[in-house]
């Protein structure tokens, strides 16, 4: 009998292992999923991971309490190491995006035309 519970006691434990072992996992998935929308979220700011984690910024505070990514904490916290590291913001470019139609003044053939 003894010998039953010591087995049965060895196969609990190594189901405790693999257990944990996939929790481990899961979580560091769950943080790489987490990094990715913020990193996504800081494209837009034009600021890096790396620039969050040089001024101290923890993943954990960027997240809302339901484990997602705060957008308006992710933007004060871009914001925030823009100014502690002297990274210029987004660039304003007033006509970007606007097609303007060109027409030539001159054809290709005209440039071989004589001149008068």
């Amino acid at each position: 009998m003894s010998e039953s519970l010591t087995s049965e006691a060895a196969r609990y434990r190594r189901k405790l292992r693999e257990v944990e072992a996939e929790r481990d996992r899961l979580a560091a998935q769950v943080e790489q999923l987490q990094r990715g929308i913020v990193e996504g979220l800081l494209e837009v700011e034009v600021v890096g991971i790396d620039a969050l984690s040089a001024t101290g910024a923890e993943l954990a505070a960027l997240l809302d309490d339901n484990g997602l990514p705060d957008t308006h904490k992710v933007r004060q916290a871009a914001q925030d190491a823009r100014a502690a590291l002297g990274i210029p913001g987004p660039l304003y470019v007033p006509q970007e995006g606007r097609w303007t139609p060109l027409t030539p003044r001159r054809t290709f053939p005209d440039a071989f035309k004589e001149k008068r």
